[in-house]
């Protein structure tokens, strides 16, 4: 397999250069999450530039939107620093609204069972931004894998790096529960889910044609990224 552009995705908790898709000025989605939503940034700038959508991007790394980075306690600098990025995203939503034609809010994020509250929060930025009239998307996270991927294709090539798809659900499962009851009990917030994409045929492949989909156990390359845009695209169109 390819190496597939195996980076870090930039983060983007400045507003100044943090949009891509079409030009602004027609419908924009604002994406809020942690490194588990920037990795989605290449593929809605794919799916954005096909769909007539300007993308605003609000990302900071284990900033999960709903809670602090794991035991991270209140108060520590990290804790910290996600609760002032978390603020500025809320504070500028309306403002979004009102003057960048935002029409949708995308929360993506490498959400974590153990992680106490965080559903509850989460589901307040969810009615915070339902208030403002916005559309809410939730997108469930791409697979976690048992081992580093990448490393795993180099020992024993991508063939032999596959998990089948019910172990990476099984290990999702208590987080996805969480994000059902989001959901169930608001019918107009849609949950997105990059499984069927990434996992066909009841197994999560490291690669697909060729190109490395992972560069660790649970995040994208930009190869993996650019694979998401299709699925993307009727969604935030």
């Amino acid at each position: 397999a390819r190496s597939g552009a195996v980076r870090d995705f930039p983060f983007c908790n400045d507003p100044a250069p943090c949009a891509s898709g079409a030009p602004a000025g027609g419908p924009a989605l604002l994406l809020w999450g942690d490194s588990h939503a920037a990795q989605l940034g290449h593929a809605l700038d794919l799916a954005g530039r096909q769909a007539g959508i300007h993308i605003l991007t609000r990302t900071e790394p284990g900033c999960a939107p709903g809670g602090s980075p794991l035991g991270v306690r209140r108060g520590d600098p990290r804790w910290m620093a996600c609760a002032a990025f978390e603020h500025r995203v809320r504070a500028e939503l309306a403002g979004l609204r009102g003057h960048r034609n935002l029409r949708t809010l995308l929360f993506a994020g490498g959400w974590d069972a153990r992680q106490a509250g965080w559903e509850r929060q989460l589901a307040a930025d969810v009615d915070a931004a339902r208030r403002l009239g916005l559309r809410v998307i939730i997108a469930r996270d791409v697979p976690l894998h048992s081992r580093d991927v990448l490393r795993c294709t180099v020992r024993r090539g991508a063939d032999s790096c596959a998990e089948p798809r019910a172990a990476i659900e099984r290990r999702a499962a208590a987080v996805d529960r969480a994000l059902d009851e989001i959901a169930t009990q608001r019918p107009d917030v849609r949950l997105w889910s990059p499984l069927d994409r990434l996992c066909p045929h009841d197994r999560c492949p490291a690669a697909i044609d060729g190109r490395l989909l992972y560069r660790n156990r649970g995040h994208l390359t930009l190869d993996g990224s650019a694979y998401l845009a299709p699925a993307l695209r009727p969604v935030i169109g």
